[in-house]
Parts: structure tokens; C-alpha cells; sequence
């Protein structure tokens, strides 16, 4: 009976339990699968790294974020027990509400693909957006990657619309996470007073830099020292307090460094008042492979841990590695962000140049 009316969850800080409390059918704060609703075991559920929280047709839930139990949860865009294509219009709204008062903390809200309800029609798939009181508002694509101060942004709404007949339910979930500075999350690792996280889906370079936002980006690093520093962290993972699971690096993932191959010089991208440029970075050591592919760098880990840094095309669709610092800036970096069309006409430069070199004796 409590799962036909739903059910309150209260987890323990890394505890593998969960105490349940029935509540109002009307206040549905967490919804949760069991064998009674779509075939889904309870054990599977509630051993999740997060609670799941549903769409519940023509109501508003309620989700309370804090800086213990609950800092990281993922909103399902699915209406639990029903047969959404006999639904006409469905909406759903999460009314979000962060209790946080530590001053800059940082608040993460993410794109993570469903591996159950996937889509390749993006047209005709329902869409999410994010609505903050200030009025603005970010709609959920897929790989979205967005980093904000908590503290600017308290209380804040995600909308849900789709008509059943028309539109296929949006194969996006959204996770909603307050990282714990100098821990950061469960999948993302720290180090020198930033977090690092895998995207959850390979684009190329222009989709890459429009799917970040705000704190995060894509990764850069200042040498292979550096690097080689940041894979040793992140391998220490496994054996140092409170013993998480390593980033997965044996493929290749990108980075937001490129290559003048004219000069032999690496760049990063940066907004200037004369718009997105690439700037020359006085890096140490930094070797790669496969310059004549492309500009645009890659990393990846051996199975004895060795870094291999290569170059290729930024078309081609790859994994990013993200970073953003663990506190948030005091001012604001959204200004600073390159457009993925700005970054693609300044990268097909760079590309053209590796085929004048290739077409020259």
C-alpha cells in the first residue's frame, strides 16, 4: 500500500540502507520502482548511488537539497506505473530548493543519458529546462554540463511538457549535486582546488564547448608533470578515504588544449573583448602524437598508468574531461564561455593548416 501512494526516503551518509515513511499521495517527494511498477526490483532501486525521483503528471514535487544526505539526486523525466501513450499533455515540475548557507559552494546540474529510454530523434523528443528566479533559464540538451554558485542560486524550478501522441518522453535524466570541496562526488575526483568529471556522451569539439557552462570546462593542463600528478590522484582514489572509484581513462578523452602547428606552440581558447581567440601557452614538456591528424588534444591512460597525449580531429565525437574549481569564483565566468560556432571557425583554421602541410612536399 505504501508504494501505490509512494514513498519518503531518508538515506544514511554512506550507509547501504534506507528507512522509508509513507506519505501524502499529494506530496510526493520521492517515488520509488519496485516489482509492482515496471518490473523493477526494490533492492535495485534503493542500492543506487542516488535517489530517483519521478515525474508525477500535473504535480509539483518538492525536492530538498542539503549538504549531508541528500546532495545528490536524479530527476527521471518518466511517469511511474502508467502507459504514457495513452496520456494526452503530461507536465511535471520539480520545484528545487537548496539549503546550503556555505559560502561558495558549488552546485552541479548535469545531463546523464537513460540507458533504458534512448532517443535518436532529438526533434521530436520532449524537452527539460532549468528555471532560476532570476530569470534565467537552461534548457536540458544532451551532455549538458553547468556549474553555478549555490548560494546565488537557492530555488529553482525544472519544467517538464510532453504530449504522448507526438513526442517520445526526453532519454535525458538530470542529476542535481552539491560536491564537497576538496572531495568534490562519488565519480569525480579532486585536484589542485578543482573537480574533474568524464562527460557522459562523446560530441565533437563545438558541441563539447556549448554543452558546459558557467565554473565548468573543458580540462587543461600546464605540463605533463601536471598530468602525470592528476593520474596518480585520481588512481589514489581507490585506496585513500572515503575510497572511490577512479575516473575511467583508458580511452581517450578531451581536452580544451589545441595545437598551432605552424608554431609548434599549444593553445587554449579564451574571450577577449575582440571576441573568442586561441592563446599561445608557454607549456613544459608537453609531447604528443599524432600531430598531423588535427589540433585538438586528447588523453589517455595506459594499463600501467602512463599519460599518452595526442592530437586529432575535433570533429571526431570523444568523451571530454571537465573540470571546475571546488569553490565558486566571485565573479562570475558565464561571460567567459567560447560558442561551440566561434570555437569551429577558429579550430578549422588550425585543421586547415595540418592539410596544407599534408598536401606539401
Amino acid at each position: 500500500d505504501a508504494i501505490k501512494t509512494g514513498l519518503r526516503v531518508n538515506r544514511r551518509h554512506r550507509l547501504n540502507r534506507c528507512t522509508l515513511k509513507p506519505i501524502s499521495p499529494i506530496k510526493h517527494y520521492w517515488i520509488l520502482e519496485s516489482k509492482y511498477k515496471e518490473n523493477v526490483s526494490f533492492s535495485e532501486l534503493v542500492s543506487g548511488h542516488r535517489p530517483n525521483h519521478y515525474c508525477i503528471r500535473d504535480h509539483t514535487l518538492g525536492l530538498l537539497i542539503d549538504e549531508f544526505y541528500h546532495r545528490d539526486e536524479l530527476l527521471i523525466p518518466r511517469v511511474l506505473g502508467m502507459s504514457s501513450q495513452s496520456q494526452f499533455q503530461i507536465k511535471c515540475i520539480w520545484d528545487i530548493r537548496l539549503t546550503t548557507a556555505k559560502v561558495g559552494m558549488q552546485l552541479v546540474i548535469a545531463a546523464v543519458p537513460s540507458k533504458k529510454h534512448r532517443s535518436t530523434a532529438a526533434d521530436r523528443k520532449a524537452k527539460m529546462s532549468v528555471d532560476f528566479l532570476n530569470n534565467d533559464s537552461v534548457s536540458v540538451t544532451t551532455g549538458m554540463f553547468q556549474v553555478r554558485p549555490a548560494t546565488e542560486h537557492r530555488r529553482f524550478t525544472v519544467d517538464l511538457n510532453w504530449d504522448p501522441r507526438m513526442q517520445k518522453p526526453s532519454s535525458d535524466n538530470l542529476r542535481i549535486l552539491l560536491p564537497i570541496p576538496k572531495q568534490c562526488g562519488q565519480d569525480m575526483p579532486w585536484f589542485n582546488g578543482s573537480c574533474y568529471a568524464v562527460s557522459a556522451v562523446r560530441q565533437s569539439m563545438a558541441d563539447a564547448t556549448d554543452s558546459v557552462g558557467g565554473d565548468a570546462q573543458l580540462a587543461s593542463f600546464s605540463s605533463m608533470a601536471e598530468i602525470s600528478e592528476f593520474i596518480a590522484a585520481n588512481t589514489a582514489r581507490l585506496n585513500e578515504f572515503p575510497y572511490r572509484r577512479p575516473l575511467s581513462l583508458r580511452q581517450p578523452v578531451r581536452l580544451g588544449m589545441f595545437l598551432n602547428a605552424s608554431a609548434a606552440t599549444v593553445l587554449t581558447v579564451v574571450r577577449s573583448d575582440s571576441g573568442c581567440v586561441l592563446k599561445s601557452e608557454k607549456l613544459a614538456n608537453i609531447s604528443a602524437t599524432g600531430r598531423e591528424k588535427g589540433p585538438c588534444l586528447s588523453l589517455r591512460v595506459t594499463e600501467s598508468d602512463r599519460a599518452v597525449v595526442e592530437f586529432g580531429d575535433c570533429s571526431s565525437p570523444m568523451l571530454s574531461l571537465l573540470s571546475f574549481p571546488d569553490t565558486a569564483r566571485s565573479v562570475p565566468s558565464s561571460a567567459a564561455h567560447c560558442s561551440g560556432s566561434e570555437l569551429a571557425t577558429l579550430l578549422d583554421r588550425l585543421q586547415s593548416r595540418f592539410a596544407d602541410a599534408e598536401s606539401s612536399p
